[in-house]
């Protein structure tokens, strides 16, 4: 009974010790809450008051992309036609020009309503050979980006020309 009540007597303040050693080698105490949430609903976040709709038309196999300034302010507008590596693509249109950085730039300033004149993208399709076979009922999937940018103006008013070295493409919104 006395050797019990030794070690409960010295177990009590060695305990206490290791809880402060350990507290203090351990650091501030972290923790963290688990919860969750449902939302529904959305909102549209527009940086300005352009917006712009592309237009559409296949045929055989040229894709005809045309786009409409559907906003409130003159824009310029660029457009990326993405197929794959296997399904080239070559581009023509009046105003349109490469950009060399994978997108076609109209020249001209597209003012509200206005729709800009077709860029007509012709796609290669895969030829199938026997060491390649294309299966029968093979579809080719050709995705349009279109982006716009609201028009700078020089101090003289003059609008800036549309391209990657003159307009805001590469413009970003900063904190602060």
């Amino acid at each position: 009974m006395k050797m019990l009540r030794i070690v409960k007597q010295a177990a009590a303040p060695m305990l206490a010790a290791a809880m402060v050693l350990s507290a203090t080698i351990a650091g501030p105490a972290e923790s963290y809450f688990t919860t969750y949430v449902t939302a529904q609903g959305g909102y549209t976040l527009r940086l300005h008051d352009v917006e712009v709709i592309p237009h559409e038309s296949v045929d055989a196999n040229v894709k005809n992309i045309s786009v409409q300034n559907t906003g409130e302010s003159e824009c310029y507008v660029r457009v990326r036609v993405v197929s794959g590596q296997q399904v080239p693509v070559a581009y023509a249109g009046a105003g349109w020009t490469d950009g060399g950085d994978g997108y076609w730039y109209y020249g001209d300033v597209v003012a509200p309503n206005a729709i800009t004149g077709v860029l007509a993208a012709t796609i290669t399709l895969p030829t199938s050979s026997p060491e390649k076979p294309i299966p029968e009922g093979t579809a080719v999937n050709v995705v349009v980006v279109t982006e716009c940018t609201k028009v700078l103006y020089d101090e003289n008013g003059e609008a800036r020309p549309n391209g990657p070295a003159y307009m805001g493409w590469e413009l970003t919104v900063k904190e602060g």
